[in-house]
């Protein structure tokens, strides 16, 4: 299972990298106890998906994430652990709940 979370970077984040928020997001993410998924591997690493990196100093209105999830969990409860523990601030516009991998069920 996977939750889609679209997002918004706005004007004040815009000088963060792109590997510099995926590392604030992934801390973010451990911090809030939303029970996400791992690798299988010797160092097991989250598994977190950026839709495309912006270039330093672009400001970024409609921002897409994949989050991979260990259980089962509503957008309300994803939302509410964001809301609970804000590390990184960023405006979550979209939750999207991903029952199944295939991404052309979100184009009708």
């Amino acid at each position: 299972m996977k939750m889609l979370v679209v997002f918004q970077k706005t004007a004040w984040l815009r000088h963060v990298g792109h590997l510099d928020l995926m590392r604030a997001m992934q801390r973010a993410l451990r911090r809030s106890g939303v029970p996400i998924a791992f690798s299988k591997g010797f160092n097991p690493h989250l598994l977190l998906t950026f839709a495309a990196p912006l270039s330093v100093g672009m400001a970024g209105e409609r921002e897409v994430m994949e989050v991979p999830l260990s259980g089962e969990i509503s957008e309300e409860e994803f939302n509410s652990y964001f809301a609970e523990n804000p590390v990184v601030v960023l405006d979550l516009m979209l939750l999207h709940l991903l029952l199944w991998y295939n991404p052309m069920h979100l184009y009708p």
